[in-house]
């Protein structure tokens, strides 16, 4: 795009309205994203700290998955991760799924030490990618990253986690190993893994394990903690029990 400042750039996002305020509609804020791609380099910081939330997510599409070959833009994803306005925040969970399918093997580590020490948004952002990747990717992995994140109290991480990343996207694709990951939170002192593990068999998807896993259902439907009791009666309830 010759000779467009930042400050066109936020003309045009805020040109129109989407979802009740000023913004474009996705199509047409990934054809924006596209035309400033050869360029990404120069646009992504200055996108990046823009006051305009559509700009703040077009650095998001510029980053994608090549963040992998790009530490110092590592932490343009961490802070947007944690963005006050919801939509960046759903950017940023896509950034965090394209740079795991860029290079599964280098995103791990990186995944493992945000999902055990991020801030809760921070973790909520690596539910939502672990829930889209769960089709995408080796699970076994994803359940590893799971782990880490299963004790986390945060009630916007659990209810991605649980009947979302597990329940309707790990437990379907891999269900022996998911009995044993269910089990081990199930068992675990962290009442929010245990909650995770109950949750998880509220999603539709994942119904078809709660039989196998009726013992554990029953028993986290007695639990110490009401939370726990709670999902465990739902799930119960859901699976016509």
């Amino acid at each position: 795009m010759p000779h467009m400042t930042l400050a066109g750039i936020e003309a045009v996002l805020t040109s129109e309205l989407h979802h009740g305020k000023p913004g474009l509609s996705l199509a047409k804020k990934r054809r924006l994203a596209e035309s400033l791609a050869s360029d990404k380099d120069v646009w992504i910081p200055q996108l990046a700290a823009s006051s305009v939330p559509g700009a703040r997510e077009l650095a998001l599409f510029l980053i994608g998955g090549s963040w992998a070959e790009r530490p110092d833009w590592e932490g343009i994803v961490l802070r947007l991760s944690e963005d006050p306005d919801w939509e960046v925040r759903e950017w940023a969970s896509g950034a965090w799924l394209e740079r795991y399918l860029f290079d599964p093997a280098s995103a791990f580590p990186v995944y493992r030490r945000w999902a055990a020490h991020g801030s809760p948004w921070i973790k909520r952002a690596l539910a939502v990618a672990v829930h889209g990747l769960a089709s995408r990717a080796d699970p076994a992995p994803l359940f590893e990253i799971s782990d880490a994140l299963a004790g986390e109290e945060n009630p916007d991480v659990r209810k991605n986690l649980g009947p979302f990343a597990l329940g309707d996207g790990l437990i379907p694709r891999a269900r022996e190993t998911a009995k044993e990951w269910l089990t081990r939170w199930s068992n675990s002192p962290s009442w929010a893994a245990r909650w995770n593990a109950a949750a998880s068999l509220t999603a539709a998807r994942s119904r078809p394990q709660a039989e196998e896993l009726k013992a554990m259902r029953a028993r986290l439907r007695e639990d110490e903690d009401s939370r726990v009791r709670r999902v465990a009666a739902r799930a119960m309830k859901l699976a016509g029990l």
